[in-house]
């Protein structure tokens, strides 16, 4: 079969089916495509189609009209805000993605996220936990970080609010 010889085609099965009396071929084909790296097998079956030609061709127009439903992979970029700190003296630096997270998208479906955000220092770059990404195909996890320094309360904060600082009141 012809279609052994495209790119990303990993199996075949051929047959023939009898209608109205006539023979007509049918295809059942698996290829794979790679976006970044994600692989997704997908399928296309061609039913009663009364040539060879005819069969492959349509086989191929499929498998490419599956090909355009696996869009670019949808991105969040490094930097994307996630959250955010603030403190009882008002220092409120955000909460950014260190790096890009990529998810594919599959036949117009939407993706998800969530995130995971724990501060235990006060410096800029310092992490703050994870982003989560989830798409129909697969799902992607990056580090998130402060942006900026929390600032330390002032002096003055210190001293006008003693039971905030020792934490007996929130």
């Amino acid at each position: 079969n012809d279609l052994l010889a495209d790119p990303g085609v990993v199996g075949i099965k051929t047959g023939s089916l009898f209608v109205n009396g006539r023979e007509v071929d049918d295809l059942a084909t698996a290829r794979d495509l790679t976006t970044g790296d994600t692989t997704v097998r997908t399928y296309a079956t061609v039913l009663a189609q009364p040539s060879d030609e005819l069969r492959d061709s349509s086989a191929r127009a499929l498998l490419a009209q599956l090909e355009a439903e696996l869009t670019t992979p949808y991105v969040i970029p490094a930097g994307t805000v996630v959250g955010s700190v603030e403190t009882a003296w008002g220092s409120n630096p955000e909460i950014r993605t260190t790096a890009d997270a990529a998810v594919i998208l599959w036949n117009g479906a939407a993706s998800s996220s969530s995130s995971t955000l724990t501060v235990d220092e006060w410096e800029a770059g310092s992490p703050a936990g994870t982003f989560t990404l989830t798409g129909p195909v697969n799902s992607t996890t990056v580090e998130a970080a402060v942006s900026a320094e929390i600032e330390q309360p002032s002096p003055w904060w210190r001293l006008t609010h003693p039971l905030q600082l020792f934490g007996l009141i929130d």
